[in-house]
């Protein structure tokens, strides 16, 4: 698989993705299905992820959204991200205090 880290891209091939085993259940998606129902999945709220040796590619944030994505069998937008980098979590964490 040839990607660039940064390039917003989008596939519905599900099981290239696996989820961060430090991730909570994504618990419930009803509110996501809704509207992805109604706009699809906005490139703009990407996953991003961190490729793995095993080839896969590991879920850091948006979880909810590719569960949500794959119930409805449409495509996920997703991002490589640089794995030492800052996670949204941490931006947002840092702008509280």
């Amino acid at each position: 698989m040839n990607m660039k880290v940064g390039e917003i891209l989008s596939t519905d091939e599900y099981d290239l993705f696996e989820l961060a085993p430090f991730h909570r259940d994504v618990g419930k998606i009803n509110d996501l299905i809704v509207l992805m129902k109604q706009y699809g999945y906005l490139p703009e709220y990407h996953i991003n992820l961190e490729a793995m040796g095993n080839g896969k590619l590991s879920i850091r944030e948006g979880q909810r959204r590719f569960a949500a994505a794959k119930k409805l069998g449409i495509n996920v937008c997703y991002m490589v991200v640089d794995p030492g980098g800052l996670s949204i979590a941490e931006i947002e964490t840092s702008r509280k205090n």
